[in-house]
């Protein structure tokens, strides 16, 4: 038995979902996870069925993908710089916090869970609107669908001004390099004597 729901994402490829020693769920973790949660927090669906919860002295309002060029896009492909931007609204000054992002996949499988304590990064106060941006030089997922979820919180990650579950999903499709399996590129490069550069379109074939 876990509490550590992040754990048991990463570590488990099924699990069961027990309410008063009575079986709720079976199967796979990401969606029984998903499952759980959607029920433990169902009375805190926002307007637009956003999971979410938090005190909410500062909230986020809308999460954005931009491409290179700071256009906003709901697709990239592999290998392309992109920007995750999170517009936040503090109605109340709110210190010591930091941002956070955990994205998986459609799956659930969880890929990382980047945040700005661990970046070194400190942000003694909120007040008013404004946003922050983590940004990716080079994107390194392989095709398929993706979830941001997104979160304010103190800085002991114990206190949760606002956590939205699953606030953005966008499309990686096919780009550089190419691969489509798995989740991740290693973004590594194949070398040797007896190899040579072929025509990108029979790749796939």
């Amino acid at each position: 038995m876990s509490h550590s729901l992040p754990s048991v994402r990463a570590l488990c490829d099924e699990v069961a979902l027990l309410e008063h020693g009575q079986l709720r769920d079976l199967g796979p973790a990401g969606p029984v996870i998903d499952h759980y949660l959607s029920d433990a927090f169902a009375d805190q669906e926002d307007a637009e069925g956003f999971v979410r919860w938090g005190s909410g002295e500062v909230r986020i309002e809308r999460v954005e993908l931009l491409d290179e060029s700071g256009a906003v896009v709901t697709r990239a492909h592999t290998g392309d710089a992109v920007t995750l931007r999170i517009h936040y609204n503090a109605t109340e000054p709110v210190r010591d916090v930091q941002f956070g992002t955990a994205l998986n996949n459609i799956e659930g499988v969880a890929v990382t869970g980047p945040n700005t304590r661990y970046a070194g990064m400190a942000i003694e106060c909120l007040e008013g609107r404004g946003f922050v941006e983590y940004r990716i030089p080079r994107l390194l997922l392989v095709p398929g669908g993706y979830d941001f979820t997104v979160a304010i919180y103190d800085l002991a990650a114990l206190h949760a001004y606002d956590h939205v579950q699953r606030a953005m999903r966008f499309d990686v499709e096919a780009g550089e390099p190419y691969e489509d399996v798995g989740v991740v590129s290693l973004g590594g490069v194949w070398e040797g004597h007896a190899l040579r550069p072929v025509d990108s379109n029979k790749r796939a074939g």
